[in-house]
């Protein structure tokens, strides 16, 4: 298998180039955080769980660490306009 893909003019090769850049289009809103429709909740999740957070990369850590640290000085925000 792995001598077709490696071949770049083998079918296997361009399907898998195909399928990658298809998986990749569909799954963006999930993968690219300049996605409009980009959330890190899932990248948080994964962070999160001591089974999967080493699959995250820095860059991905990074966004996962703003998220949180917005959603704790939202809290903070709030709770601070409950005391007026």
């Amino acid at each position: 298998m792995t001598p077709m893909v490696d071949d770049e003019g083998h079918r296997a090769h361009l399907f898998a180039r195909e399928l990658t850049t298809q998986l990749k289009k569909y799954y963006s809103c999930f993968l690219d955080p300049d996605h409009s429709s980009f959330h890190p909740v899932y990248w948080t999740a994964t962070w999160l769980s001591p089974f999967h957070k080493l699959m995250l990369s820095e860059e991905q850590v990074t966004v996962v660490k703003k998220y949180l640290k917005g959603i704790i000085d939202l809290s903070l925000c709030l709770l601070d306009s409950m005391k007026d």
